[in-house]
C-alpha cells in the first residue's frame, strides 16, 4: 500500500500528464476551434455524438471497427467534388505523416471517400491520392457511405476515436487550422499520456520554438496561471488568437492596480518578476514581424510597464519604446487607408455616377492617401488565398470533365457557389449537374426542412431546369444529408439521363439553368435574402 501511494505522489510531482483529459480538451476546443461543434442547432447534435461509441464500420478487411480496435483513429471524410477535402487531406498528410510520422506512428489516420461521384466521369481518386503523395491509405466504396451517413459526416469532417472505440473529437469543414486542431487532440490524448509529457514551462518553451503554438498553448490551460506564465502564455496566445492575447494582456495590465504609487516619481513599484514579465512581452513583440495595431500597443505598453520601474529609463527600452510606437502608427494608417480605398470601391459599385463617392475621394486626396484599384477577390488573407489556391487547383482538376460557372462570388455575400455542369456527356448515361456553396467561416445557412420553414428562416433551395429529352432521376441530392443548419460547404446535385440522340443548339450544347435561394446568419444578424440564376451548357 505504500508502496502504491509513493509511485502515485512520484507520478504527480513529476508533473507528467498520465490521464486522457477530455474535459479539458473539449474546454480547449469550444474556445479556439472554429469547427469543433457549437451547441447550437445543427451542431449541437454532432456536439451529442462526442463522447459516445463509434458506430460500428466496415470499410475493407483491414480497416474497420474490429480490427482498429484498440488504437486511436482519426477518419477524414473526403470526397474529389469537394476542395476544402482535398485541401484538408493535404494538411493532414504534412502534420501527421510527412513531419511528425514517428509521433503518430501508432495512431491510424484513415481517408474515407464517401459519397464519391465523379468516379464514373473519368476521374478516378485513388490516382489523385497517388500524386500528392498522400501517406496514409485511403478507402472508398459502399462502406465508406455507410460509415459517413453514420455519424451525418459532412465534407470535410474529421471524426477521432480513441483506443476505447469512444468518439472524443469532431470537425466540420475546413479551416487552416482544422488539421492542427486535429493533431492537438491526437496529441493530448494519446501522444501526452503515452510519453507522459510535462505541463511546465520548459516543455511550453519547447513547443513555442519549434512552431506548435496550439500545444503550448493547451498545456499553459492545464498550468496555473501566475505571473512566472504570464509572457509564455501571451506568446502562445499571440499564435492561436491574437485577440485572446489582446484581452490576455489587459488583464495582467490591470491586476498590477495595487502596486501603483501615487506619491512616486515613478508612478509603479513593481515587483521584479511583474518586471521581468512585461519585458518579456515587450521583447516577444519588438523582435517580431506583427502587424496587428492592438498586438503592437500592448508591446509598448509592457515597455511602458517597464520602464516606469525606477532604474529602467535604458537607451534600449527608450528605442523599443519608439520603434512599436512608430510601427503601431504606420500600422494604423494602413487600416485608415485600406478602410477608405473599400468605402470609395463599395461606393463605386452601387453607383454609376461619382455623386456616392466624391467625399471620399477628396478626403483621400486631401490627405495624400493614395487611390487603389479596387480588389474584388473574397479576401487577402491566408484562408482566403489557401482557399483561392485550392479553388483554381480544382478548375485544372476539372478540366475537360465540367464547366464551372461562379454564381456567386461577392465577399460581402459570405457565399461563394459554383454551377457546374458536365462537358463529357454520353447518349443514354446517367449524369449529374452540382451547386457547391462554400459559406464563409463563422456564417452558417438553413436547410430546406419543414423544421427550417416553420421556424420562419430562409432555406437553401437549388432549382434545375434541365432541356427537353433530359430526364431527371429522382430528386436533388442534399450533402450533407438530414442537416437543418449548414456550415462550410454545402452540396446539391440533381442526377439526370441523357437522351439517346437529340438536336444541339447554336452553342453546339444544350442549355441547363439553375436557381439558387438563400439567407446566411451569424450568432448576430442575418443578411437579406439572395436569389441568383445561373445559365450553362451540356455537352
Amino acid at each position: 500500500m505504500a508502496k502504491s501511494i509513493l509511485i502515485l505522489m512520484l507520478c504527480v510531482l513529476s508533473g507528467g500528464l498520465n490521464a486522457q483529459n477530455y474535459e479539458a480538451l473539449n474546454s480547449f476546443m469550444d474556445r479556439y476551434s472554429q469547427t469543433w461543434p457549437k451547441e447550437r442547432g445543427m451542431n449541437n447534435e454532432m456536439r451529442k455524438q462526442i463522447g459516445q461509441p463509434m458506430p460500428e464500420f466496415h470499410l475493407n478487411s483491414k480497416y474497420n471497427s474490429r480490427k482498429l480496435k484498440g488504437r486511436f483513429v482519426l477518419l477524414n471524410f473526403w470526397a474529389t467534388w469537394c476542395s476544402g477535402c482535398r485541401l484538408l487531406c493535404v494538411d493532414l498528410d504534412s502534420l501527421m505523416i510527412r513531419n511528425n510520422r514517428k509521433e503518430f506512428a501508432d495512431v491510424q489516420l484513415l481517408g474515407v471517400d464517401a459519397q464519391e461521384n465523379l468516379a464514373a466521369k473519368g476521374f478516378d481518386p485513388d490516382e489523385w491520392w497517388a500524386e500528392k503523395g498522400i501517406g496514409f491509405p485511403t478507402v472508398g466504396g459502399e462502406g465508406a457511405d455507410k460509415c459517413c451517413l453514420s455519424v451525418k459526416g459532412g465534407y470535410p469532417c474529421m471524426i477521432l476515436i480513441d483506443d476505447k472505440g469512444i468518439i472524443r473529437g469532431r470537425w466540420d469543414a475546413w479551416t487552416p487550422s482544422a488539421a492542427e486542431e486535429a493533431r492537438l487532440a491526437v496529441w493530448a490524448l494519446h501522444v501526452v499520456p503515452r510519453d507522459g509529457i510535462k505541463a511546465d514551462s520548459a516543455t511550453v518553451d519547447r513547443y513555442l520554438s519549434v512552431g506548435r503554438s496550439l500545444e503550448a498553448a493547451y498545456l499553459l490551460s492545464l498550468m496555473p496561471d501566475d505571473i512566472g506564465t504570464a509572457a509564455l502564455r501571451f506568446k502562445a496566445l499571440v499564435n492561436v488568437k491574437g485577440s485572446d492575447a489582446v484581452e490576455y494582456f489587459n488583464r495582467l495590465e490591470q491586476s498590477c492596480g495595487e502596486f501603483r504609487t501615487p506619491d512616486s516619481w515613478t508612478g509603479w513599484e513593481l515587483p521584479q518578476q511583474y518586471v521581468k514579465a512585461f519585458g518579456d512581452i515587450a521583447e516577444f513583440v519588438y523582435h517580431s514581424d506583427l502587424t496587428d495595431a492592438a498586438l503592437l500597443d500592448c508591446g509598448a505598453r509592457a515597455v511602458r510597464m517597464v520602464m516606469n520601474n525606477r532604474g529602467n529609463q535604458t537607451v534600449h527600452n527608450r528605442t523599443m519604446l519608439g520603434v512599436l510606437r512608430y510601427r503601431y502608427g504606420q500600422t494604423i494608417m494602413q487600416s485608415g487607408m485600406d478602410a477608405l480605398n473599400r468605402m470609395l470601391g463599395s461606393e463605386r459599385g452601387r453607383s454609376k455616377d461619382k455623386a456616392q463617392y466624391n467625399e471620399v475621394e477628396a478626403a483621400m486626396r486631401r490627405y495624400g492617401i493614395e487611390i487603389e484599384p479596387v480588389n474584388d477577390e473574397f479576401g487577402t488573407d491566408a484562408a482566403s488565398l489557401r482557399m483561392k489556391e485550392v479553388d483554381e487547383e480544382s478548375k485544372r482538376h476539372m478540366a475537360g470533365l465540367n464547366d464551372t460557372i461562379d454564381v456567386v462570388k461577392d465577399k460581402a455575400s459570405k457565399v461563394q457557389a459554383q454551377f457546374i455542369v458536365p462537358q463529357k456527356m454520353r447518349p443514354g448515361r446517367q449524369s449529374s449537374v452540382t451547386v457547391q456553396i462554400n459559406i464563409a467561416d463563422g456564417w452558417h445557412a438553413y436547410a430546406d426542412t419543414e423544421k427550417t420553414r416553420k421556424e420562419g428562416f430562409i432555406p437553401t433551395t437549388v432549382e434545375f431546369s434541365l432541356p427537353g429529352g433530359f430526364k431527371p432521376v429522382g430528386k436533388p441530392k442534399v450533402y450533407p444529408e438530414g442537416a437543418e443548419v449548414i456550415n462550410g460547404v454545402c452540396i446539391v446535385s440533381q442526377d439526370f439521363i441523357c437522351p439517346s440522340s437529340i438536336k444541339k443548339d447554336a452553342t453546339g450544347g444544350y442549355p441547363v439553368k439553375m436557381k439558387l435561394t438563400y439567407q446566411v446568419c451569424n450568432d448576430a444578424r442575418c443578411l437579406p435574402p439572395v436569389e441568383v440564376e445561373a445559365h450553362g451548357v451540356l455537352r
